[in-house]
């Protein structure tokens, strides 16, 4: 039984109804008004503006005598096929992701791209790679391009010993 201290038992009953008891309480919510204020990402547009204008593209393709203007960079993303296929060289795209990664901070990022380096290293990129490697202070990518070429002087080096003998 709800016991109200001082009162009487009349008094007592006046608040319950029926076997159920109703309390009244208020709430005051108290707005931080010391917050930063962050607009909606607007990305949308950006991109929109990117793809409508042709400032900055680095792609164009001929079809019935009619150019459209395309970024290399969208065009990958958004189709591997397209990614395959055109002149650009993912390497360069990743060597300039990485160089951005660098500059930027962005740790993770620069990590992707350092292996993704090293599963396209070949004889044709090494150089630029190591380059790469260097400039971003990319150790474990560096010391990989120096292996690769090792390896590579290696086995040039026993074929020739295999020819002489």
């Amino acid at each position: 039984m709800l016991l109200l201290r001082g009162a009487k038992e009349e008094e007592r009953l006046q608040y319950i109804l029926e076997g159920r008891v109703t309390f009244l309480c208020s709430v005051m919510v108290i707005h931080n008004s010391s917050s930063v204020p962050v607009p909606p990402s607007d990305i949308g547009i950006h991109l929109g503006r990117l793809l409508d204008h042709t400032e900055g593209t680095d792609v164009a393709f001929n079809v019935d005598g009619e150019t459209f203007h395309a970024h290399r960079a969208v065009l990958a993303a958004r189709s591997p096929l397209a990614d395959a296929n055109l002149g650009c060289s993912s390497v360069e795209m990743l060597q300039d992701l990485l160089a951005a990664a660098d500059r930027y901070a962005l740790d993770r990022l620069k990590m992707m791209c350092a292996q993704k380096l090293l599963e396209h290293l070949s004889i044709d990129t090494v150089c630029t790679t190591l380059d790469c490697a260097k400039t971003y202070n990319c150790l474990e990518l560096k010391n990989q391009c120096f292996d690769f070429m090792i390896s590579g002087l290696s086995a040039s080096a026993e074929a020739r010993l295999r020819i002489i003998h």
